[in-house]
């Protein structure tokens, strides 16, 4: 996303001296980020960290949020307990490998073997590569699943976890499969879209202003080249987040 100019602010953020603001994404009901301005409400925004470029910012808001609370929020991620994180290298899913590493769980991330040593170096305690390995034969008992991917690995994924193991799950094409699995295999599953919250974002700020969480971005596209960015986004394969410059 973009960093939108900030025209005028009527919130409690705006006594608030000495940092730059940055919003998340308006409501899904709603387009409109991909310009100069933007209308968010006063609890869709926070200020953004000091220690990142405008870019990292934007690389890091909706994606470590979406991340935050998938793990914290909606599956209650606990330190000891194993994680295994599908889509570990993608825009969402290496702010899971490194959340979920500072609360002390043990990280199992499932990506492509070239990005080993950066998910490594992210706070991964294992890295599988999924295209040379079956995933389902090379690890059990796992209480937490946070799945990026989606309907390829879900009904597996339920088999791996634990009785009381949870699953989270943010892709749209298992929207529908979610409910199924979860009552087929008698595990706790869910699936949601992330909700802009101030309180949240502050907490995120926080953690990159001490260096526990490290914006990836893929490319940065000019406004002008928003189709482009937009063509590279449905290639897939990403390794960070696309952002757009205004």
């Amino acid at each position: 996303m973009p960093h939108p100019h900030v025209s005028s602010l009527s919130c409690p953020l705006s006594s608030r001296r000495g940092g730059t603001l940055g919003a998340t994404a308006p409501r899904f009901d709603r387009d409109g980020v991909w310009a100069e301005y933007a209308i968010v409400t006063p609890d869709r925004i926070a200020l953004r960290p000091r220690s990142v470029i405008h870019e990292e910012s934007a690389a890091l808001s909706l994606s470590a949020l979406t991340a935050w609370q998938a793990l914290f929020k909606k599956g209650n991620l606990q330190a000891g307990q194993r994680i295994l994180i599908h889509g570990a290298a993608g825009g969402v899913g290496n702010y899971a490998v490194q959340l979920a590493h500072r609360k002390g769980a043990y990280v199992i991330a499932v990506a492509s073997g070239q990005h080993r040593e950066t998910l490594l170096g992210f706070g991964a305690d294992e890295v599988i590569d999924y295209i040379t390995t079956n995933v389902a034969e090379a690890v059990s008992d796992i209480d937490f699943i946070f799945d990026v991917v989606g309907a390829s690995v879900i009904e597996a994924s339920f088999t791996l976890l634990k009785p009381e193991g949870t699953y989270v799950g943010i892709a749209s094409n298992a929207y529908n499969l979610v409910s199924k699995y979860a009552e087929q295999y008698q595990k706790k599953g869910i699936w949601f879209i992330v909700e802009a919250d101030t309180d949240d974002l502050i907490q995120l700020a926080h953690l990159t202003d001490e260096g526990h969480l490290k914006p990836r971005i893929e490319k940065v596209y000019p406004l002008e080249q928003a189709r482009q960015a937009y063509e590279r986004l449905l290639e897939g394969h990403l390794r960070g987040k696309i952002v757009l410059s205004v």
